[in-house]
């Protein structure tokens, strides 16, 4: 019930000006992780020759131990490898698929969910042929997040998730489509 009373306004029980505007209600957070994610890895060995990968995963800070596969892929690096071998096979949750690359880097992808992610990890699955530790997999490489669609990797939207040098958790791992994990902690 609005009353005047020497130009005041009982609003809600409460008293204001005449010209009270009430605030507008507040915005719901933000998500809390990204949609768009840029998987970018660069060459760091000189013995390495290619790269491999037979798929990615990511790990939610909502569900930790649950790994999400199944991306799709909305541009990459591409080399003189097949169609059948090319970077969407890379994220893409089918494990009888592989990305190859033969030395040219770096190698990226960028690639989707139809959730929001707050990656707290990855994991890698080693190709179809690492029996014999060829040394295809990343040491040197980043995943970056966005919410802003992009097929450009050098897009300032980007946000570094992770980035890594040197590291050997996938290198020298001697067997095939085999997952490694790597947590971000």
């Amino acid at each position: 019930m609005l009353r005047f009373n020497n130009k005041l306004v009982r609003v809600n029980g409460n008293l204001a000006s005449i010209g009270y505007v009430p605030p507008e209600p507040p915005e719901p957070p933000a998500p809390s992780g990204y949609q768009y994610f840029l998987w970018y890895v660069e060459k760091n060995n000189t013995n390495a020759s290619s790269f491999m990968q037979q798929d990615l995963a990511l790990y939610d800070a909502s569900a930790p131990s649950t790994k999400i596969t199944g991306f799709t892929a909305l541009a990459g690096k591409t080399s003189s490898n097949p169609e059948s071998e090319n970077y969407p096979n890379g994220v893409d949750g089918n494990e009888n698929s592989k990305w190859y690359s033969d030395n040219t880097w770096p190698n990226w992808v960028i690639f989707t969910n139809d959730n929001i992610i707050n990656p707290i990890g990855l994991s890698y699955m080693t190709s179809n042929d690492q029996a014999a530790c060829y040394n295809r997999s990343p040491i040197n490489y980043k995943l970056c997040g966005s919410n802003v669609s992009t097929t450009d990797p050098t897009d300032s939207n980007w946000t570094v998730i992770y980035q890594a040098t040197e590291d050997l958790t996938f290198y020298n791992v001697c067997n095939n489509m085999t997952w490694v994990d790597k947590y971000f902690s």
